[in-house]
């Protein structure tokens, strides 16, 4: 899991051209912490936190990443067909 330090540094990277740099390490987050079950409706996981994260907003990376971790852990995520 990442910690406090990592995510404020990773923060760094979103909305900028840099961000494929800080990709890996959340789907990693993802991957640690969800079941296969739970990922799949998530599709590519790559593609997803591009889109997400290529803006910078004024939510942390960690509240976001953490937001779409609870969903998938509730079941509410539909994988599109």
């Amino acid at each position: 899991m990442i910690d406090n330090e990592l995510w404020d540094k990773l923060d760094m990277f979103v909305g900028t051209n840099l961000l494929s740099t800080a990709i890996p390490h959340f789907i990693n987050e993802f991957q640690e912490r969800l079941t296969p079950e739970q990922l799949a409706p998530l599709g590519d996981l790559n593609e997803m936190l591009t889109n997400t994260f290529s803006v910078k907003t004024d939510r942390s990376a960690k509240e976001v990443i953490n937001g779409y971790i609870h969903l998938a852990k509730l079941g509410v995520i539909i994988k599109k067909r």
